[in-house]
């Protein structure tokens, strides 16, 4: 075969699958190191637009790896770009079990290279990236600082992904936009930011976690301090960007662009499996509906259809939160693992006999209602109440009870329930710490309230706006204070309805629509 009759991107692929075999997966996840497909670093190339006024370019990958990415954005240049001439690219890469199989790619992309009279220039640099770059966070760089920093027209990666310790090196020097236990690509991202160029491309693939919740606040505000977003793009089956892998991380596409144009629409794009051109879909989006919040804390929304950007746009008229209607919401207070001693069964109720009170469970929490006791359960459904134990219980009353987790392919990423007075034999309840419940601030919430709002909380309306910002199977109780929700009145109403009225969830959003 002659080297022109294989593209790069090929060669690297099949590459990269003799690297795979190579070598185990706790070496992989060690690098927290998933090769790209080819299919992905052609769809990641494609966002590129074209190069005008140069004739020679620079490219940055910050997770190497065999150069699959380079090389497909490489044969892209070629197609669209047609003025360039010398294309210089960098790549750094710690894993000494890949370098060679790098060489042998960027050996192979220089040769094809050459033989359509591009002149290629590259270096593979065996360094920590965010070591090596570390002196771009500092805001005050020293006057005696004499080497300029290299920008770059192009950084395009599929960076490590694995959480790092707040006292790693790492997460040291990147302080500003880190909180808790960081993930690397979040640094990497940022990082490349600011690498680029004016007017620089930056196209990356990542999880989507980054899109909202505390942990990546303040990435996000500096982050898009120094980019203009210009294209999402999301897979419908979150195994599908990494199937060779079995990669189950919902990871989305992001390109963006070094300048500050503020931009009225953005696009996101949406593919199910094979990623042909036939298989993607590109909407345009007002940008209004993507970035939301203030200036210190922006959530990025990804609606993928027209439906859903309606039902942004009307949740966003709303005016409430849970707060601002005096609720509170906390967690469970029962860590099983840390108070064992208080658990019991089925076989210890009988031996007891009193001082004993429900301990609920997450998996007690479903379509809306609260099943308690579950018929062999294998999880201890009760709590011995003596005095060091009472601490951990909260009080009888009127609650909405939501569960903290749930599988992606649930129906509903939302599941509440509403916990009432009336239906508790007992003075006091636990909760496991899986559980997340609602309350009144001052005083108790009402039967009608905690119907009303579990019933909002449950409906597809609901959970559509949900799942637009937040890709976790996590639902934290810092997004739930902060999620618009409508009037007071409103809430009591719904409650008003379900319970006395018999209407269904189809009737509850109709007025939730009309609200």
């Amino acid at each position: 075969m002659s080297i022109i009759d294989e593209l790069p991107s090929i060669y690297s692929d099949a590459i990269g699958r003799k690297y795979a075999i190579s070598c185990d997966d706790t070496h992989k996840k060690n690098f927290g190191q998933y090769l790209t497909p080819v299919e992905i670093a052609n769809l990641m190339s494609d966002m590129v637009t074209p190069i005008k006024n140069k004739n020679e370019i620079s490219i940055l990958d910050p997770g190497c790896g065999v150069a699959i990415l380079t090389s497909a954005l490489c044969e892209k240049i070629l197609a669209n770009s047609p003025n360039i001439k010398t294309i210089s690219c960098f790549g750094y890469e710690l894993d000494p079990a890949i370098i060679p199989y790098t060489h042998k790619s960027l050996e192979y992309l220089n040769t094809w290279l050459s033989s359509k009279g591009i002149e290629f220039r590259y270096e593979v640099i065996i360094k920590d990236f965010i070591i090596d770059n570390s002196s771009l966070f500092d805001d005050s760089p020293s006057l005696f600082q004499l080497e300029e920093t290299q920008k770059f027209d192009i950084i395009i990666s599929n960076p490590p992904y694995f959480k790092i310790s707040k006292d790693d090196i790492r997460a040291k020097v990147a302080h500003k936009i880190v909180f808790g236990q960081p993930n690397i690509y979040g640094i990497f991202l940022y990082l490349s930011a600011l690498l680029l160029e004016e007017n620089g491309q930056l196209i990356y693939i990542t999880p989507r976690s980054y899109t909202s919740g505390s942990y990546f606040k303040a990435f996000r505000k500096h982050f898009l301090n120094e980019v203009s977003l210009r294209r999402f793009h999301l897979f419908s089956s979150r195994n599908k960007a990494f199937n060779r892998d079995a990669v189950l991380q919902e990871n989305i596409i992001l390109h963006a662009v070094k300048n500050r144009n503020n931009d009225k629409v953005i696009e996101i794009s949406t593919s199910s499996g094979s990623l042909s051109d036939e298989d993607v879909n590109i909407r345009s989006i007002l940008m209004a509906n993507v970035l939301i919040g203030n200036e210190e804390d922006k959530k990025i929304f990804l609606p993928i259809t027209e439906k859903e950007e309606s039902i942004i746009e009307h949740m966003h008229s709303w005016k409430n939160n849970l707060n601002k209607l005096g609720f509170e919401i906390s967690t469970g207070k029962i860590v099983p693992f840390r108070n064992r001693n208080y658990l019991l069964g089925d076989f210890d109720i009988h031996k007891i006999k009193k001082d004993f009170v429900p301990l609920i469970w997450m998996n007690h929490i479903k379509m809306g209602e609260i099943n308690w006791p579950i018929p062999q359960f294998r999880k201890e459904q009760y709590f011995h109440v003596l005095k060091e134990s009472r601490k951990l219980l909260i009080p009888a009353g009127n609650y909405v009870l939501m569960r903290r987790f749930s599988a992606k392919e649930e129906k509903r990423r939302i599941n509440t329930a509403p916990l009432l007075r009336k239906d508790l034999t007992y003075e006091t309840i636990g909760l496991e710490n899986h559980l997340n419940y609602i309350y009144r601030k001052n005083g108790k919430m009402t039967q009608e309230e905690a119907v009303g709002l579990s019933a909002i909380f449950n409906t597809e309306f609901f959970d559509i706006y949900f799942r637009t910002f937040n890709g976790n199977t996590e639902v934290s109780a810092t997004e739930m204070r902060e999620l618009p929700l409508p009037n007071i009145d409103v809430i009591h109403k719904i409650g008003v309805m379900l319970l006395n009225e018999g209407k269904s969830l189809d009737d509850i959003e109709n007025l939730l629509i009309a609200s």
